[in-house]
């Protein structure tokens, strides 16, 4: 049982924006973080999306670095507020690995090291079966597993890869059953029903060849044991810091689902009060009002605090 009462969280891909890249420039901190960016993708991904493709922003890799580097940025700014500040954390998919640099496990060198191949991993399997992500607000869970078993054959796939609070999930899968679910789940009236911009079926099985490759390379790595307890996005529980059980789970972590909401049950139950979301955009403070409204849920960035 953790003793601290507040969890940092960090959030995964999705706030993404042309906004979030001048965010990025205003925070201390971020030319030295920038470089190291620029080093580990072997190019410049501000200047990429500014000067060739402003639709690279959503590209696996650019996101997933931009994201991880926002949220240390402002963890660097929150600590330096509250310097004797102590939490628990938690990370959404790929926030799951700035929650392990937060804890130490990793520099920030390696982490964006991490997250690069990490993505990389997950391009290459989804060029070889594309795959597609569908956010569904308003619906139980029932219809929508029922809906995909319906769906799923040995050939094709499609299942709930999001469990982010009751009532909002998100459906991974082949292309064409993502889009047979979503006429199917228009019928049942959701409050919102919407294709996530990723580029594959991210926590789908669809990903499992990726999944094993990472946990190869994850091998090579050296991972320290966690100072603080870590929330685990597959267990919706702390994350062993057992080297060998940590590098299995983190690996799975690619092609099982996110089961958030489960994570945060967790937490409160453990006496967490306050819930602090560390990075650019509120997605996680959302989902948060959503399942505990008795918690204080906010969002932190550069050292403002948002509702």
């Amino acid at each position: 049982m953790t003793a601290n009462k507040t969890a940092l969280l960090f959030p995964g891909q999705g706030a993404q924006c042309a906004a979030m890249i001048d965010a990025l420039r205003s925070l201390p901190g971020f030319e030295e973080g920038h470089e190291v960016v620029c080093s580990k993708l072997d190019f410049d991904p501000i200047e990429h999306i500014q000067t060739k493709d402003p639709n690279a922003i959503n590209a696996n890799v650019v996101s997933s670095a931009l994201t991880v580097l926002a949220s240390v940025l402002a963890l660097e700014q929150f600590r330096e507020a509250n310097p004797f500040h102590q939490a628990v954390f938690s990370g959404y998919s790929v926030g799951q690995w700035t929650a392990l640099y937060a804890a130490h496990v990793v520099s920030f060198e390696k982490l964006i090291e991490i997250v690069a191949h990490r993505a990389t991993l997950m391009d290459k399997c989804s060029a070889k079966r594309p795959g597609a992500m569908l956010a569904v607000i308003g619906v139980a869970p029932e219809p929508l597993i029922e809906l995909c078993a319906e769906l799923s054959s040995a050939n094709k796939v499609v299942a709930i890869s999001n469990y982010n609070s009751y009532g909002q999930y998100t459906l991974s899968g082949d292309v064409a059953l993502i889009d047979i679910a979503h006429d199917s789940i228009t019928k049942l009236s959701p409050k919102k029903l919407a294709r996530v911009p990723v580029a594959g079926a991210w926590h789908s099985s669809i990903l499992d060849e990726a999944a094993s490759e990472f946990e190869e390379y994850l091998r090579t790595c050296s991972l320290n044991p966690p100072d603080y307890q870590v929330i685990d996005n597959v267990t919706g529980d702390y994350l062993n810091s057992d080297p060998e059980l940590m590098i299995e789970t983190l690996a799975k972590h690619i092609s099982h689902p996110v089961h958030w909401h489960k994570g945060m049950l967790r937490l409160i139950a453990d006496g967490v009060t306050e819930c602090i979301e560390i990075g650019y955009g509120n997605t996680l403070t959302k989902f948060g009002m959503f399942i505990d409204r008795s918690v204080d849920h906010r969002a932190f960035f550069a050292c403002a605090v948002t509702a």
